[in-house]
């Protein structure tokens, strides 16, 4: 990320929030339901913590001893752990309202998420009103 050069940015703060949502956090939480439970390690939490600090000084322009829970206020970001928890379990819940979800009973595995999801959020749990796809072809069409 660029550095700031007195007054004169390189990036204005626009770009760069939009490069943070649309390229950085995606390739920080790519396949987040598979490695979500590597987040609670405070070496992870730190090294995340980092990324999230250099994001949040190159939008604010901020000096370097803001404290970074203060610029992810300002800028309105969440956390990467609770940010890459929310994208697991997102994507577990699309998984299996298709069907596709393998359940495994080891609690420490990734596939935990989803029963977390539903006793933290109850209506998660609920059926949907998944339909399956079906196509009536007429041959004879007048």
């Amino acid at each position: 990320m660029p550095k700031n050069s007195g007054q004169h940015m390189l990036y204005k703060p626009k770009d760069m929030s939009l490069d943070i949502h649309s390229i950085i956090r995606p390739m920080i939480t790519h396949a987040a339901v598979v490695w979500w439970p590597q987040v609670k390690l405070g070496v992870a939490r730190a090294m995340l913590s980092r990324v999230q600090r250099l994001a949040c000084l190159a939008l604010t322009g901020a000096i370097r001893t803001s404290p970074t829970a203060t610029l992810e206020v300002i800028t309105g970001l969440l956390p990467l752990d609770i940010h890459i928890k929310q994208v697991a379990m997102t994507t577990s819940y699309k998984i299996n309202s298709l069907k596709n979800w393998k359940r495994v009973q080891n609690l420490g595995s990734h596939s935990y998420i989803l029963e977390k999801m539903h006793k933290e959020v109850p209506f998660t749990g609920m059926r949907g009103d998944h339909m399956k796809t079906c196509f009536y072809l007429i041959k004879n069409l007048k």
